[in-house]
């Protein structure tokens, strides 16, 4: 069952300044690794709602809609996929069988999926989407209501 400081914790340790910088200390080299898991939240979102006078009802801080990620956001998750892509260099397989990504079904966390993915496999000849420095990297979707992981 879901803990509820589950989330916080999370919070916590994502948005800590400094979180994640022993691992860039020259005596943290690893040798040898068999598996990862990373956790993680969705990147930095627009409120779900307004109050009902609000004036920046309409804003255009939300250009993707209430509840949708910000640029901020998005920005986090980019920084998030270098900072995985230089930590794990050494063990990331150029093969996306190799690895397992998993989404909750709302579009914040699909799309902060798909973000920390453009910065850790980045797309090469010939997997190129037009001519661009992105390909399709599979993001495996439960449907709503059905998964007891992600639907918090």
């Amino acid at each position: 069952m879901f803990h509820p400081w589950t989330e916080v914790i999370y919070i916590l340790l994502i948005s800590q300044p400094g979180f994640g910088d022993e691992a860039s200390e020259e005596n943290s080299i690893l040798h040898n690794l068999d598996i990862v898991f990373g956790i993680f939240r969705h990147g930095d979102r627009a409120p779900l709602m307004t109050y009902p006078n609000d004036t920046n009802r309409e804003s255009k801080l939300w250009k993707l809609g209430f509840g949708e990620l910000i640029e901020r956001g998005i920005e986090t998750m980019l920084n998030l996929g270098k900072y995985l892509k230089n930590r794990y260099s050494e063990f990331l397989k150029d093969d996306s069988k190799a690895t397992y990504v998993r989404s909750s079904p709302k579009p914040r966390c699909f799309d902060s999926a798909a973000f920390v993915l453009y910065e850790l496999y980045p797309a090469k000849p010939p997997r190129m989407f037009d001519s661009e420095k992105w390909f399709p990297f599979p993001i495996t979707r439960v449907p709503e209501g059905h998964d007891k992981y992600t639907d918090i």
